[in-house]
């Protein structure tokens, strides 16, 4: 029996066993970044739709009661619709909203219960600006959601 003696000088042989490790290695690090990049945008494609449908459903609530006259105040409807206002407003309204948002809808909570009292300077224009001012910062706010 003749045994060749392995040569000591060649190390690329020793070298080229890792390739395969290290390129298995890299695949799992890349695929997991990728995963992680499709993750982030899911989440951040279902906050928006949530934040944006909420922003929608709180803003048509809040352009009922700019379309009031200060003489329905007292009606039925009024009293019917601020009910709704508030049960968003109070509710899943509060899930969502940046404080941008929050300033601008507590600044309309404000106007709407002075709009309510008797002999208030507070008109239904009043209401009209503070609805756009609320949708501004609701818009502004479903941007930050899409840079992220």
């Amino acid at each position: 029996m003749n045994f060749k003696k392995p040569i000591e000088g060649n190390q690329s042989g020793s070298y080229l066993r890792f390739v395969p490790a290290a390129l298995t290695t890299v695949g799992v690090f890349v695929g997991a970044f990728q995963y992680n990049s499709n993750y982030d945008k899911e989440i951040r494609k279902n906050t928006y739709n949530t934040t944006f449908d909420i922003y929608q459903e709180f803003t048509e609530k809040c352009a009922v009661l700019a379309h009031y006259e200060k003489d329905s105040v007292a009606t039925k409807s009024f009293y019917r619709d601020y009910k709704d206002f508030e049960k968003i407003y109070f509710g899943k309204f509060l899930l969502v909203q940046d404080s941008a948002v929050s300033n601008e809808a507590q600044k309309y909570y404000d106007l709407v219960n002075n709009f309510k009292q008797k002999g208030s300077p507070t008109s239904n224009s009043d209401l009209e600006d503070g609805l756009l001012n609320l949708i501004s910062a609701s818009r502004n706010s479903l941007n930050k959601i899409i840079e992220k």
